[in-house]
């Protein structure tokens, strides 16, 4: 159970980290000046709904993976359930956009989300994919290459490096808790890795966002007329 609460509170500071990073990126792609202190004050003038929203967006999530409730499930049974996942996922993937840049409500910002993705759902998927496939392989690869460096150098112990790659080749999540010094030395370098690939996500769906506002409503069109 503990590990549970643990998983939500971590995929909720991820969601609150992509949303400052929603903020920054948007502004940056429309030409405007932004300073991490102006995005975080836009984010936290949104937070209430922004937050409430993201706890709708993670429950299909969490459901699947709770750790209480995995042995439980039959294995048929998540197998079937996956596409669903990915059915709501994709559908609800732009609803911090709808949130943080255009101001809806959390019911609101599912159902702009959808109008974007509608009748583009196949593209949108394999973009977001793309993305997610990007971020993930530059954490693993360049955190697991600097934990071979370390153990190297007779920083980490061989055995926490075996254990290390164990997980990397498993695409298991590297749970690493400072408890000695090599842990703790490991343990900033994957938050290291974590600041860095972070944005990847943020800034790509974004982009991904404005060319579907492009294609859709003439976005850019409705930008010339704001700025002449």
């Amino acid at each position: 159970m503990i590990s549970d609460v643990e998983d939500v509170l971590d995929n909720l500071v991820y969601m609150f980290c992509v949303g400052v990073f929603v903020i920054a990126s948007s502004k940056i792609y429309l030409g405007r000046p932004v300073t991490f202190r102006v995005a975080l004050q836009k984010f936290c003038s949104q937070f209430p709904i922004y937050f409430g929203s993201s706890l709708l967006f993670l429950i299909p999530y969490m459901i699947l993976t709770l750790d209480s409730i995995e042995m439980s499930i039959i294995t048929p049974l998540s197998l079937l359930s996956l596409p669903v996942l990915c059915v709501f996922y994709i559908s609800w993937v732009f609803y911090g956009h709808a949130v943080l840049l255009e101001g809806f409500t959390v019911m609101e910002a599912f159902g702009r989300s959808r109008i974007l993705v509608r009748g583009t759902w196949m593209r949108v998927c394999s973009i977001t994919l793309a993305i997610l496939l990007l971020e993930i392989g530059i954490y693993y690869i360049l955190g697991g290459s600097l934990g071979v460096v370390c153990a190297l150098l007779g920083i980490v112990q061989e055995g926490s490096l075996m254990e290390i790659i164990g997980d990397l080749l498993r695409l298991e999540y590297v749970d690493i808790r400072p408890t000695s010094l090599d842990s703790l030395i490991m343990y900033i370098v994957y938050l290291g890795w974590d600041a860095f690939t972070l944005p990847i996500y943020a800034i790509g769906v974004t982009l991904l966002y404005f060319d579907l506002r492009i294609r859709k409503e003439g976005f850019d069109i409705e930008m010339r007329v704001r700025n002449s």
